[in-house]
């Protein structure tokens, strides 16, 4: 029995790396999953607002203000037609809102990366 006792201890410490990896890698998961989705409302919303009003300053300012989680800035979100940035809306033109983001992860391991690029795009013809 003298040969084990310091068994249970070694064999705890093998198994708590692997068990915390595993839950801060589901916390991760889960922080970035959230921020992907508010990001496809929000595109979604921006670039509704840009094929009804035609105003692409409006539609930047609705997408930063739907993504909450991600606290985007204008310089994160661009608004195209037909693949032109800063062009007018019109009949039979698709609009395009691109929103990328360097998600900070909130919980890193140095082997990993300390952020995520997150990249969103929502499309609408242009007039609603």
């Amino acid at each position: 029995m003298k040969s084990e006792r310091g068994a249970a201890a070694v064999e705890f410490a093998l198994v708590l790396v692997p068990l915390v990896l595993l839950v801060f890698g589901i916390i991760n998961f889960g922080w970035a999953f959230s921020v992907w989705t508010e990001m496809a409302g929000g595109v979604r919303e921006g670039a509704r607002v840009m094929a009804v009003t035609g105003d692409a300053a409006n539609a930047k300012s609705r997408t930063v203000d739907m993504v909450v989680t991600a606290k985007l800035t204008s310089a994160d979100v661009h608004v195209y037609v037909d693949g032109v940035e800063g062009a007018a809306c019109a009949p039979n033109k698709r609009v395009t809102v691109t929103a990328k983001y360097p998600m900070p992860v909130p919980v890193a391991f140095p082997p990993f990366p300390n952020t995520w690029q997150i990249n969103r795009t929502g499309a609408m013809p242009c007039g609603g």
